[in-house]
């Protein structure tokens, strides 16, 4: 702030149009000379908000080699406004997803703190996911949104009774029944928060089948979320290979020939395919 042209423009909030900037005391001829570029008209404008410079944006040599106008001036001035509310709709969008990161986090918390045999699960399972994902050439957006989706898959099981949780045993048929509606119990969770209603698909389907025969509406194919598709998968790796009260994990090796062998039944084929190739290449 305060250094050179622009930080000149920063600190006091001015535009400087400029004919030569060789001739100007402002201009730090030492950065000029580490770019390597010969600089010569430039126009420097701040970009306001609110009574707050934000940014600024510095136009060097006009094409046609003459000096930036009065009319370049109001012209970059509009641009200059665009930017400004450009920025800050960009920080409010990234405070919004810093506070959904953090209220994710402490649902995550929640579940892990209610079920502790399964601490650290939402975290696993969101790395395979993210791997699996990557093997399928999702896109940045994709991935981001299936992270969340992950994290927060068992959010629900936070209105399972502590009994049916922590059960040393398998559970009874009747205990398995309550334990099914975690799905139905997430999907209510974050259907009553806004900034997380786009989560659902994830935590509500991703004990469906590919078959038809999963719960808790019986979809198949690709009637089931992508999403959910690829938790599925990453959510049985990781319950088979950790150790549970009632019983031991199994070995990666045969955790993996498991779900190739339910591949079409249970799991989506093509999932299946972009599972093994993540899993080869960790």
């Amino acid at each position: 702030m305060g250094e050179g042209i622009a930080g000149k423009v920063a600190k006091e909030g001015i535009t400087l149009n400029i004919k030569d900037v060789n001739k100007s005391a402002y201009f730090k001829r030492d950065i000029s000379e580490k770019i390597d570029f010969k600089q010569k008209a430039m126009l420097t404008m701040p970009v306001i908000f609110k009574d707050k410079t934000v940014a600024v944006i510095q136009l060097i040599n006009k094409k046609n080699g003459k000096n930036f106008t009065k009319g370049d001036e109001e012209l970059l001035d509009g641009i200059a406004a665009n930017i400004a509310v450009a920025l800050e709709n960009a920080k409010l969008f990234d405070n919004v997803k810093r506070q959904s990161m953090d209220l994710i986090n402490a649902l995550t918390s929640a579940i892990d703190a209610k079920d502790p045999y399964t601490n650290g699960h939402s975290k696993r399972v969101t790395e395979y996911s993210i791997d699996i994902g990557k093997a399928m050439g999702l896109d940045e957006e994709q991935l981001e949104n299936l992270k969340y989706l992950a994290i927060l898959h068992d959010v629900g099981k936070i209105g399972i009774q502590d009994s049916i949780l922590g059960k040393q045993a398998p559970l009874s048929d009747e205990e398995f029944s309550i334990m099914k509606t975690h799905t139905l119990i997430g999907e209510k969770i974050l259907g009553e928060m806004n900034s997380l209603k786009s989560m659902v698909s994830g935590v509500k389907y991703h004990h469906e089948k590919y078959n038809g025969t999963g719960y808790c509406e019986n979809l198949k194919g690709d009637e089931i979320p992508l999403e959910a598709r690829i938790i599925a998968i990453a959510d049985t790796y990781d319950a088979m290979t950790t150790d549970r009260p009632y019983r031991k994990g199994v070995d990666h090796r045969v955790a993996v020939e498991e779900i190739n062998r339910c591949s079409g039944t249970q799991f989506d084929p093509g999932v299946v395919d972009c599972f093994n190739i993540a899993m080869n290449n960790r």
